[in-house]
């Protein structure tokens, strides 16, 4: 077998050491274990169907098969979303003049890079605990690492390696090399966004399209409808959810803020107001459903204004992020020649700089000179300086700054390679924004086309159901309407509950609403709160649309819009 093969590599994520082990510790357990249990289904539980035996069987094989291919895929976008980082870190303390042990045990000991410091680990056991060396060691670490990024660069570090060139020089050089196929992945994930965005409003349209069949079905099979309507709610339930998933997983994450245990003062007025708005969200929903004042996905929507407050405010806490986002590259430059004038004087550089306007971050830059300047413990402040930004960019590139400056490495250096970096990934950000926008606006349609022709479906129901109950009234024409159908139809044994279909309807905006604002924030990689705008905007799509059609209709085809109200 290859070595870089993909059996192989999954055999190396799953924690074995060859094919055959992996077939007789994983599969062959598994395999029989669901084919006893279906052999003993069928001979003492003859009562349950072959086929619900056979579904389980299939179904346990395929998340055999799944659940390694998922573990590599998981290991992979953990590589390459922290890609950026590692070669930053690593540009910047080779401006030490380090030797190659020393990089990869510092690489090895950042709890940041996930995958990356597994990975560097691995090449210091073969390289020092195998005598291997560590040309040797990456070459064979490179062709089972899922990550084709990260794998270029060990097989270019280890021929860097055999030609003894200088660490130094090579880490430089791999900056622009990396960054650069670092971008071509990150916008291969982007393409993976549209198409997940294609997939996510066709199958919406398919289940309001199902939505209209499953209430106009029963008509004429003479079958229960609440059944049908239940099991309509529970595949929508299941779409959603099941996309919420995928994005959270598969997607590579590119946060926007950070989510560590001290906040900026932007975040700490976000969660006050949540603290403030839940309780009266809860409340006013109580009261409202309680006496029943309207319909219920209206009571809902007027119960959640609070929230819409705590998106807005979470929207505007993003945007100074961004804001600060933009100042830090001048910053971190301008810090690292100061520090470098100055013989790694970071106290007088920061006073220096506070001459300078670098507008959102001034406040933050402040705080920093007074800490420092006191004596505080020196990565202690350099954290806070970052926490304080609410940027989860800035805190990362920051912790690799005061890292890197603190063991002796040249600032001006690392303060060029930061701020060279930090401007490829905002750049990269840019595009995906402009993305979730057009998602944004994709899911606002697709929402307002679910509630149309739900809504639209129970009113024509509704209209079916009242001509089925009176199969003998009216004259005329409208005679010959009944006739027709109730030639079609049948004319008794159907019952129709509107406020019953109206509630499920309205719970499933709700749900839809809910899980398409949480994916345009996976997306977009804003904090979680500001999904409240996007999910309160949806709502009151669903809600308007549910409390005008029947208007509109009735204008359009007078007796439509009769008798009918969103429940």
């Amino acid at each position: 077998m290859v070595e870089g093969s993909l059996l192989n590599k999954i055999v190396v994520v799953m924690g074995f050491q060859n094919v055959e082990e992996l077939i007789l510790k994983y599969a062959l357990p598994i395999t029989s274990l669901l084919f006893v249990g279906s052999l003993l289904t069928i001979i003492f539980l003859p009562v349950v169907p072959i086929l619900i035996v056979a579904g389980v069987f299939v179904v346990g094989m395929s998340v055999m098969i799944g659940y390694p291919l998922t573990q590599y895929e998981f290991k992979k976008i953990d590589i390459d979303q922290n890609m950026h980082l590692f070669i930053t870190y690593a540009g910047a303390i080779s401006t030490l003049d380090i030797q190659r042990n020393i990089l990869f045990k510092k690489i090895a000991e950042k709890e940041g890079f996930g995958e990356l410091s597994d990975v560097s680990r691995k090449i210091i056991y073969l390289a020092k605990s195998w005598n291997l060396g560590f040309a040797t060691a990456c070459r064979k670490v490179s062709k089972l690492v899922p990550s084709k990024l990260l794998s270029d660069f060990l097989d270019r570090f280890a021929i860097m390696m055999d030609f003894g060139q200088s660490l130094q020089v090579f880490l430089n050089d791999e900056q622009v090399s990396v960054m650069d196929d670092y971008g071509v992945e990150y916008k291969k994930s982007l393409e993976k966004i549209r198409t997940i965005q294609e997939i996510f409003l066709s199958l919406t349209m398919a289940m309001a399209f199902m939505m209209s069949i499953g209430l106009l079905l029963p008509i004429i099979a003479q079958t229960d409808i609440s059944s049908a309507i239940h099991w309509i709610m529970l595949a929508v339930v299941l779409v959603d959810v099941f996309f919420v998933i995928f994005v959270y997983n598969f997607i590579p994450a590119d946060k926007l803020c950070h989510d560590l245990e001290h906040k900026d003062e932007g975040m700490r007025k976000v969660e006050k107001a949540m603290m403030y708005a839940m309780p009266i969200f809860t409340i006013v929903l109580i009261i409202l459903v309680w006496f029943n004042f309207t319909s219920f996905i209206v009571s809902f929507s007027i119960a959640m204004i609070p929230l819409f407050y705590v998106g807005v405010i979470a929207q505007q806490e993003e945007e100074e992020v961004f804001k600060r986002d933009k100042a830090f590259p001048p910053f971190i430059r301008a810090l690292g020649s100061g520090i470098e004038v100055r013989q790694g004087a970071i106290v007088s550089s920061l006073y220096a700089l506070q001459v300078h306007d670098f507008g959102p971050l001034n406040t933050m830059v402040i705080s920093l000179y007074r800490r420092l300047r006191t004596g505080n413990n020196k990565q202690k402040s350099w954290k806070l300086f970052g926490a304080e930004t609410g940027s989860n960019l800035v805190m990362q590139f920051t912790n690799i700054f005061a890292d890197a400056v603190s063991l002796g490495g040249s600032a001006e250096k690392i303060g060029e390679i930061i701020s060279v970096n930090f401007h490829k990934l905002l750049s990269l950000r840019k595009l995906r924004l402009q993305l979730s926008s057009a998602l944004r606006g994709a899911l606002y349609g697709g929402m307002l086309g679910f509630a149309m022709s739900a809504y639209v479906a129970a009113q024509i129901t509704q209209l079916l159901s009242n001509i089925l109950s009176s199969p003998s009234s009216g004259g005329g024409a409208g005679n010959d309407l009944v006739s027709l159908v109730g030639s079609i139809a049948p004319t008794s044994g159907f019952t129709f509950d509107l406020d019953h279909i109206l509630f499920i309807i309205g719970l499933m905006v709700i749900i839809h609403a809910f899980c398409s604002g949480i994916i345009i924030k996976l997306i977009e990689g804003g904090t979680m709160y500001a999904c409240f705008f996007d999910i309160c905007i949806m709502l009151w799509m669903g809600a308007g649309m549910g409390v005008a059609l029947p208007f509109i209709l009735e204008k359009l085809i007078p007796g439509l819009g009769a008798n009918f109200g969103v429940k």
